[in-house]
């Protein structure tokens, strides 16, 4: 039986695997500093969406504060002078929201009822 031969490394072989294992390293030191850059720049862009987010939280806070503050105002006003409400603007209290559309109402004759009575003296003419 024969046996195949080991070929002994050449010094080629060595300095090309070496060469590899370099590159392979360098790849991935390259790969680790994108993602490094990447995963900065997401916490940056992370930490100025919650600026701005503290900041509107502030501009709605200080809207919300001026409109109850003329909510108050309103009510304050209706509550001195009832007889001077605007005739076009309804106050709904359970859901607290102005309505702006006019409610029309208009009044109108009831309708003729025939009874016994009238149908039995039209019966006589």
């Amino acid at each position: 039986m024969s046996h195949p031969s080991k070929t002994a490394p050449t010094p080629h072989s060595t300095s090309d695997s070496k060469s590899m294992h370099t590159i392979n390293n360098v790849a991935n030191f390259l790969q680790d500093q994108l993602l490094s850059n990447e995963i900065k720049e997401l916490n940056q862009r992370g930490a100025i969406i919650h600026q701005e987010n503290i900041e509107l939280y502030k501009q709605f806070s200080a809207v919300q504060q001026q409109n109850s503050e003329l909510q108050k105002k309103v009510s304050e006003a209706e509550d001195v002078n009832p007889t001077e409400q605007h005739s076009h603007m309804s106050y709904n209290v359970k859901n607290s929201v102005y309505l702006t559309t006019p409610i029309s109402l208009e009044l109108s004759q009831p309708k003729q009822q025939i009874n016994e009575t009238s149908a039995r003296n039209m019966k006589l003419w």
